[in-house]
């Protein structure tokens, strides 16, 4: 037979000690707090505030927050684990040089012009980020998914949830990547479908609501000529880590753009700020 483990608190204060949360146990608090201690968690701790840690944190268990996540010089090895960020306020996360990941989950419900989660360093996510509700702020950071399959980015939002900033993508496969990017105001999500990858590597993306020029324009596109360009905003794409791939396309979501997007509407490109051309 099964047999789960519940323990409840109002606040989790772990001095020192080593602590095993086993499989099938429920640790259920407000606070935890892991203080020079070692914690090894294969189970579940449900908070409805914040874990702070400046000790070992280890294990394949699921973590789930409604506060934030703090790392203050402490040691955390992810193993297969998952942190689940379900709080109606900001959450931040933050740990000088960066935190590691295995599974990321993004569940904030607060209001999703004002609230967020804030990552406060880079932060890398080693397996699945899944996208469900709330947006992601990655501010002056990185937000890395280096799993480089496809499905390793797991969106179901339905409120368009939206990483401010910069996202980088592992990627291996003949298949289409979403870049899920935008601002506070609208979503502005990338397509990057890719049908032939001879060298695996990242794709580093972020997306502007700033004018990018018209440099270089007008060019030749017959039968039409492209004279001008939107000046809402544009998309930057970066290939990292020897990535390489010949034969691509992207689509790209212009909401926000006060023009109308027509039918003889054509995506332009330049390479490192240069003029504008087209294929």
């Amino acid at each position: 037979s099964l047999c789960s483990h519940t323990l409840s608190s109002q606040v989790i204060t772990n001095d020192r000690a080593a602590i095993k949360v086993i499989p099938g146990t429920f640790v259920i608090s407000k606070d935890a707090v892991n203080d020079a201690g070692v914690l090894t968690n294969d189970g579940n701790i449900n908070l409805t505030g914040s874990y702070t840690s400046t000790g070992n944190t280890s294990g394949s268990g699921k973590y789930y927050l409604g506060g934030s996540w703090t790392n203050s010089g402490g040691v955390f090895v992810p193993g297969s684990s998952t942190v689940i960020f379900n709080g109606s306020d900001d959450q931040l996360i933050t740990r000088t040089g960066g935190e590691i990941f295995y599974n990321l989950i993004a569940e904030n419900s607060g209001a999703q012009l004002l609230k967020r989660i804030a990552i406060q360093n880079n932060v890398t996510v080693l397996g699945t980020l899944t996208m469900s509700l709330g947006n992601i702020d990655a501010g002056t950071y990185l937000l890395c998914l280096s799993n480089p399959i496809s499905s390793a980015l797991n969106y179901t939002s339905t409120t368009n949830s939206r990483i401010f900033g910069r996202f980088e993508r592992g990627i291996s496969q003949k298949a289409t990547y979403l870049f899920p990017l935008g601002t506070p105001s609208f979503y502005n999500p990338l397509n990057l479908k890719t049908n032939d990858v001879p060298v695996a590597g990242s794709v580093l993306s972020q997306y502007f609501s700033l004018d990018p020029g018209n440099t270089g324009l007008p060019i030749p596109d017959p039968p039409v000529e492209i004279h001008d360009r939107y000046p809402d905003g544009f998309w930057n794409l970066t290939a990292n880590n020897y990535f390489s791939s010949s034969d691509f396309s992207i689509s790209l979501d212009a909401a926000g753009f006060a023009d109308t997007i027509r039918d003889v509407t054509r995506v332009i490109k330049r390479a490192d700020g240069g003029n504008w051309t087209v294929d």
